[in-house]
């Protein structure tokens, strides 16, 4: 496979660095070909502004700009940063993107953060003639989340202070409109590689991480994707006004009805949502 890396952490000497190191390493030694983009050292500037039009698109004539829409049509005539169409010319390069940071603020960094809002523009990732999920540009794609967090795997379940890592990694595994982000852009979405503890991690538990994240990355060619809900299994609430909303057919919803747990954790129903749907098993890999 082409392997895209996207690494957000700016020391060297990190875990998540060793985490990179670690998948390098692997997945070279596999026969894959592999990418990084080091945003930190890249220097990445997360902000959008009006710099990320080239001078011939005249934006600063203009007094109010809607940047999604001028943005998305830059990109048609070719008309942004080179610096941009650099990491987006990667995205097309890559059979599989994994993104290697540290949880901050029950998020990403800001300069991953910035990179999605900068790179995942409209008609480039999604949008143009429909294309949003199972139908956007990554479609066939795989995207992977290898992220490292303060606390313990206790700090994040369904009767802790932080609440659920599935619902935590809701939003950045599945994306919503807006906020298009993996499966709204396409991407087979693999379960989240979720690194607990590491600041207090002794240097054997270090180690068995690194080994587990070894094994697994040996593997990845065998693993299914997580199943989330087709958009074929959604209806617009009004065909007339279809940016009012979309809803699951009643087909789909009988067809969960004697089910003890929700779809997903997004669609879940009313119900409990499927435990650990969203994360890898740890515990298998690190024992």
């Amino acid at each position: 496979m082409r392997v895209l890396v996207v690494y957000a952490h700016n020391e060297k000497k990190s875990f998540n660095h060793a985490l990179l190191d670690s998948a390098i390493r692997t997945l070279e030694e596999e026969g894959h070909n592999v990418t990084v983009s080091d945003l930190y050292e890249q220097e990445f500037d997360p902000v959008i502004s009006r710099k990320d039009f080239t001078p011939e698109y005249e934006i600063d004539r203009r007094e109010h700009v809607n940047y999604a829409l001028e943005y998305g049509k830059a990109w048609k005539e070719g008309r942004i940063d080179k610096k941009i169409v650099r990491e987006q010319e990667k995205l097309d390069e890559a059979d599989l993107v994994i993104f290697q940071f540290p949880m901050f603020w029950m998020s990403m960094p800001a300069i991953l953060k910035g990179w999605f809002d900068r790179v995942f523009i409209e008609n480039y990732a999604f949008g143009e003639g429909g294309k949003y999920y199972d139908t956007a540009r990554f479609s066939g794609k795989k995207a992977l989340i290898s992220i490292t967090t303060g606390g313990g795997r206790g700090w994040f379940t369904d009767h802790s202070p932080n609440g659920d890592i599935n619902v935590i990694l809701w939003p950045i595994q599945v994306g919503i409109i807006d906020n298009g982000i993996l499966r709204f852009v396409g991407f087979d979405v693999l379960a989240a590689q979720v690194h607990y503890a590491v600041e207090t991690a002794t240097e054997k538990e270090r180690q068995l991480i690194l080994s587990g994240w070894t094994k697994r990355l040996k593997r990845l060619s065998e693993e299914k994707p997580i199943e989330f809900v087709s958009l074929s299994q959604y209806e617009y609430e009004d065909a007339s006004k279809p940016i009012q909303g979309m809803r699951l057919k009643e087909k789909t919803l009988d067809q969960n009805a004697d089910s003890g747990f929700g779809l997903t954790v997004g669609q879940h129903l009313g119900k409990p949502i499927p435990p650990n749907s969203l994360i890898y098993n740890n515990k298998v890999i690190e024992s």
